[in-house]
């Protein structure tokens, strides 16, 4: 069995971190750092030695490598951090692989912010001044009606069940508890373009009276 290290490595960054994808789809995050070290040489004197290496993440280290989860446990309205609107809320989400790629991409847009979208200043977005500056104008240039924000979860709900998802993932991720409400507003767009409603329930009956079919 190969042997595992463990190597924690400290120091100081001496440029911007890079995100880049291989060929293969594969993400790796490239940063440098500045590593001091200080002792005494054999004559006692203090002295300062300073190395400098670029190190790359790969997916596994970077937390790239697939999907992960997020648990959402507070939410922020006007400047102010609030409890989550229902209890169904505080659930884990899942981050598919192309949404922590787009993810990690803002992560370095922000600049080291503790907050993955923040304003010029560092602080939260204003969402009011984000839906008109920015929502509305984008929704009007692609001759969309306009529409709230909030609208956006029932694009995701939507395009996953017209992918084949299983709706009781997606009702998970919208924070359903039960499919009531996914099949009341969303079963026009569960698909079934491959075969006919009752083949496959016919087939398992015949399977059970040995034809086979």
């Amino acid at each position: 069995m190969a042997s595992v290290n463990r190597v924690i490595v400290m120091g100081n960054l001496t440029r911007d971190p890079e995100l880049r994808y291989t060929p293969s789809g594969a993400a790796v995050t490239s940063f440098g750092l500045g590593i001091n070290r200080r002792f005494r040489d054999s004559d006692g004197l203090p002295n300062d030695e300073v190395t400098f290496s670029v190190a790359p993440l790969w997916p596994a280290c970077a937390g790239l490598g697939g999907r992960d989860h997020r648990n959402p446990r507070e939410g922020w309205r006007r400047g102010q951090k609030t409890n989550l609107k229902v209890a169904a809320a505080n659930r884990d989400v899942d981050i598919l692989p192309p949404v922590r790629r787009a993810l990690d991409q803002q992560r370095l847009i922000a600049g080291g912010s503790a907050l993955v979208f923040p304003n010029p200043r560092g602080s939260h977005v204003n969402v009011d001044n984000l839906r008109r500056r920015v929502w509305y104008t984008a929704l009007d240039s692609a001759g969309i009606k306009r529409r709230d924000l909030y609208n956006t979860r029932h694009t995701f709900a939507t395009h996953a069940l017209a992918s084949g998802e299983d709706p009781g993932w997606v009702a998970k991720m919208l924070g359903h508890t039960t499919l009531l409400m996914l099949m009341t507003r969303y079963y026009r767009y569960i698909p079934n373009l491959t075969r006919q409603d009752g083949s496959l329930l016919a087939r398992q009956l015949g399977r059970r009276r040995g034809t086979g079919r």
